[in-house]
């Protein structure tokens, strides 16, 4: 008798363990979103990238060797760079990490009409709506005609293979502030795209395509 009620409760608890199960399962299910990949043709001569600006956040000049005294001091470089490269009628693609400071996330004041796309980096809010951004996405693939042609594929993170790694596409990231070496293939490559990179400044495709061929010219 005590070996059936043994049994019999053994089952019942499986029972409600498995319930309990299925439902987080389904529910886990329910939450997951099937997206579109996300695509964009830009125009590559008033296109500019750039990324880990890292407005707001003094520790990054120790962090990072950043050559300024202050936060302030990095935050007016900056800015008045972007300000400066950055003409109306552009294009301004960020590949993540804009601000420490939850409200500093507008980068160019708007009225300039200035397109504003928004890659996410790890620091930045998780949010479909950020404040100075019309595009808002974690991966983003371009294309600089409607015909297509090799792809520049986006993301925060530095991938070791992307798509079109084959085919001469181009991988544009940030996060690794120039500490991950770029990669030349033959016909495209992958390159950090954030300031600490580029002498803090936004860079166009024409200076990207540059460094790769010099990189690939010298064999690295």
């Amino acid at each position: 008798m005590r070996i059936r009620y043994f049994l019999y409760l053994r089952n019942f608890f499986l029972h409600l363990i498995f319930c309990e199960w299925e439902r987080h399962a389904v529910q886990h299910r329910q939450n997951l979103i099937a997206t579109p990949r996300q695509q964009l043709i830009i125009n590559p001569a008033r296109t500019w990238f750039t990324g880990d600006t890292h407005i707001a956040h003094a520790n990054i000049i120790r962090l990072c060797n950043r050559p300024f005294s202050t936060c302030e001091e990095m935050d007016h470089a900056i800015l008045n760079s972007l300000h400066d490269a950055v003409r109306p009628g552009d294009t301004l693609i960020h590949l993540g990490d804009v601000s420490l400071h939850k409200q500093r996330t507008v980068l160019i004041q708007p009225g300039r009409d200035i397109f504003r796309v928004l890659v996410r980096g790890n620091h930045d809010l998780r949010s479909n709506s950020i404040p100075g951004w019309d595009i808002i996405v974690d991966y983003l693939e371009l294309h600089e005609s409607q015909k297509g042609g090799p792809l520049i594929v986006l993301s925060h993170y530095p991938f070791a293979e992307w798509n079109g790694y084959y085919r001469g596409s181009i991988h544009l990231h940030g996060h690794t502030h120039n500490t991950v070496p770029p990669i030349a293939t033959p016909l495209g490559g992958r390159l950090d795209v954030g300031v600490d990179a580029w002498d803090f400044r936004p860079v166009r495709l024409s200076h990207i395509r540059a460094r790769l061929a010099r990189i690939s010219h010298q064999g690295g």
